[in-house]
């Protein structure tokens, strides 16, 4: 048998065996099982909630290191291989054959014969941290518990030594990834005391016999709780017997009276045996019937489980009579509505004693109410006037604590009324407006009143430009200022008008000059571009030679800006075409794909089937997309990079979204990326006119182009493009 090396077994799967007609998995003899993620994390939910987190944790690193240790000793047995590194990396290989966990290898340093051993890894998408948090959240503690007991075992077997695993990062915790490290139990000190405890056999089985204590402790409650049961059955059988104030009927679904008792007899007049079979609607009035109230209240019950409330019921007399009832749902053990349980008292003298009250109190209550009425009106114009006024009001004490807000706020801001009590004025804006805030209030105080522009935070963090108009009034006694009441007008849509003018008149400008620099530049740069060919034609001195190379490539790259200004100025001189635009979206993808820089990155695409056929220019479209996804392959220095290109119908317009985990832009600089020559690339690599010309473009087609960014975790650009509104230019 020739010695292996991990780089033979690249595929596991390979060397998988697959007999389903005798129920059977195997490598190479050792027979495998396929087990559901979710099973293994309902086992880990019980093992915890009836044993602790301690056992469970035993219990599930003993399995770990049981599995990792005979892994190892059937690969050792199995093949024979080239040292202990390479069967060292047939276990990560294993663990993602199977589909547990993701395996980098961040540093091996194994040698037997010196007595070392070091390893440490990355693992990423853990089926163990996927289902703790499913089932209990994010922990405080690593979770990983099989893995790291699987680790320690397969390397114990493979090193001949007691080998232990430590997780220090988990994906149970919150981390972004786990990472394991694992080394001899004489180097890890008394760091691993609980984790030796957990490994060791007698212990493992020292702790089944105190499962088995606790599954009897259990046993026996429940034979308690049985016990505790009947009594409180017998009690509520007493009550049921025993109760003659209150009414307590049992019926099914449909109405039938099943039980009637001594209550219900005293209540209604008639005798169990008279009643019990028959429909409940004999209780009821005609009115009650004939509007269905009766099945109206039945519905709420299955609903809600409960209905209390005051009705009218019928003695077997005729007499009407007032209820208060309450109807709760009956259920079987499977949890199936049965029934409804009836309990009702009656009120009638209640009702009288009401009546004398009312007309006792009617009186005062009629002069209050007359000399409160002027009051009550004038109350009421005023705070209906506060409440519903487009302005957000507050007052405020000196040091701009809020004293009184309207619901206006509420509205605009999101806080509760509570939660403005507990702030001040100055609490509202951004770090960088409160300066201006604070000398608002200022002005008040020496003035009496002030205005200003500034920013309020909505409570999750959206900013309002709103216009502040404060008056500030004072003791008569002292001139001190008592409190200021504010006027905050909402700017927002102002500022964004103000912000789109001025960006068109901008670009407008921009592109007028864009021209006038392209001519300007352009003839000069055509003669330079001569005088340099004509040049290298004529000398052979290889520093001159170098140095003209330089000189046309900076040339070129001088003419690649000129043509994008004239791009940038002049009007399209395409066709309009009728184009399915998820066609320009996959051509676009395509040549993206071809790109050297794309080889760490994965472009998919999410597209809607159903757009309809919309008529533009497709060649300009696909620079516009060309130009984005060239963006976002920049913008991503990660290992692994992610774009995804989709497509949908929203609101009877199309919408492209291009979305990447790249590197993302700073929001002080999101309002700079359309304009002229602004880029971040290094130089050479970009002019700084892609997005501009993208932006020309995406408007000429009637449609916007906008961009959402989150530093550090990617950005997203939007183009959105109407289908009725697309015309030739």
């Amino acid at each position: 048998m020739k010695k292996r090396k991990i780089d033979d077994f690249s595929d596991f799967r390979n060397l998988l065996e697959f007999f389903p007609e005798d129920g059977l998995i195997q490598l190479k003899g050792d027979r495998k099982l396929i087990v559901s993620a979710e099973a293994m994390g309902n086992l880990r939910m019980e093992l915890i909630n009836t044993f602790g987190i301690k056992i469970a944790k035993g219990v599930l690193m003993r399995y770990g290191y049981t599995c990792g240790y005979q892994d190892a000793m059937n690969l050792k047995k199995k093949f024979k291989w080239n040292n202990e590194k390479d069967i060292i990396s047939a276990g990560p290989k294993m663990h993602m054959l199977e589909g547990i966990v993701k395996v980098t290898p961040v540093e091996m340093n194994i040698d037997k014969e010196k007595n070392i051993f070091k390893f440490k890894a990355i693992w990423n998408n853990s089926y163990e941290a996927e289902q703790h948090k499913k089932h209990f959240g994010i922990s405080d503690y690593p979770v990983c518990w099989t893995l790291t007991g699987y680790a320690s075992g397969f390397s114990s077997a493979v090193f001949g030594k007691e080998v232990i695993s430590i997780e220090e990062k988990c994906e149970g915790k919150g981390d972004d990834c786990c990472l394991v490290k694992i080394k001899l139990a004489e180097e890890w000190g008394p760091k691993i005391t609980e984790e030796l405890k957990q490994l060791k056999l007698e212990n493992f089985h020292r702790k089944i016999s105190l499962l088995e204590e606790k599954l009897s402790k259990k046993t026996r409650d429940l034979r308690k709780q049985t016990r505790q049961l009947k009594d409180t059955m017998e009690l509520l059988n007493s009550i049921y017997e025993g109760s003659t104030e209150y009414s307590i009927i049992a019926e099914d679904l449909n109405g039938k009276i099943l039980t009637f008792n001594k209550g219900a007899t005293l209540i209604y007049g008639y005798k169990p045996e008279e009643i019990i079979g028959k429909n409940a609607r004999i209780l009821h009035t005609k009115e009650d019937i004939l509007s269905r109230k009766y099945e109206k209240i039945g519905e709420i019950v299955k609903k809600e489980g409960i209905f209390e409330g005051e009705e009218l019921r019928v003695r077997k007399n005729g007499e009407v009579f007032p209820v208060r009832r309450t109807v709760t749902l009956r259920k079987d053990a499977k949890g199936n509505p049965v029934g409804f349980v009836v309990i009702s008292k009656d009120i009638t003298e209640e009702k009288k004693l009401e009546q004398q009250l009312k007309e006792y109190t009617s009186n005062l209550e009629n002069i209050i109410k007359k000399r409160t009425e002027e009051l009550i009106i004038s109350e009421a114009k005023y705070r209906d006037l506060i409440e519903n006024s487009p302005e957000i009001i507050y007052q405020s004490d000196p040091e701009g604590r809020i004293v009184s807000i309207n619901e206006t706020a509420v509205k605009k801001l999101g806080y509760t009324i509570d939660e403005f009590m507990k702030k001040r004025v100055q609490d509202l804006v951004p770090e960088e407006y409160k300066e201006k805030m604070i000398d608002h209030l200022s002005r008040v105080i020496k003035e009496g009143k002030s205005t200003v522009e500034t920013v309020f935070l909505t409570k999750t963090g959206k900013k309002v430009y709103v216009e502040i108009n404060s008056t500030g009034f004072c003791d008569s006694e002292t001139g001190a200022l008592k409190y200021t009441r504010a006027f905050v007008r909402d700017i927002t849509d102002r500022k964004k008008l103000e912000a789109q003018i001025m960006h068109q008149e901008k670009m407008a400008s921009l592109g007028l000059m864009a021209a006038g620099i392209a001519h300007e530049v352009g003839n000069p740069l055509t003669s330079i571009s001569t005088i340099v060919q004509v040049f290298q034609r004529r000398t052979k001195d290889p520093f001159f030679l170098e140095n003209i190379k330089t000189l046309r490539s900076n040339i070129e790259r001088i003419n690649k800006i000129v043509r994008e200004l004239v791009d940038f100025s002049r009007p399209s001189s395409y066709n309009f075409e009728n184009i399915q635009i998820n066609n320009v979206i996959k051509n676009a993808i395509g040549i993206a794909k071809y790109d050297r820089r794309v080889k760490n990155i994965e472009i998919k695409s999410d597209l809607d089937s159903n757009l309809p056929i919309v008529r533009l220019i497709p060649d300009q479209l696909l620079q516009v997309l060309i130009n984005i996804i060239f963006n976002a392959i920049d913008a991503i220095e990660s290992s692994y990079g992610r774009i995804l290109v989709s497509s949908k119908l929203e609101n009877s317009r199309i919408k492209i979204e291009i979305e990447d985990n790249g590197i993302g832009i700073p929001r002080e600089n999101l309002n700079k990326i359309f304009e002229p020559f602004y880029t971040t690339k290094k130089i050479g690599r970009g002019t700084g006119l892609g997005l501009t010309v993208s932006y020309g473009i995406i408007k000429n087609f009637g449609g916007t182009i906008n961009v959402e960014s989150e530093e550090g975790k990617g950005s997203k650009f939007s183009i959105i493009l109407p289908i009725n509104k697309i015309k030739e230019n």
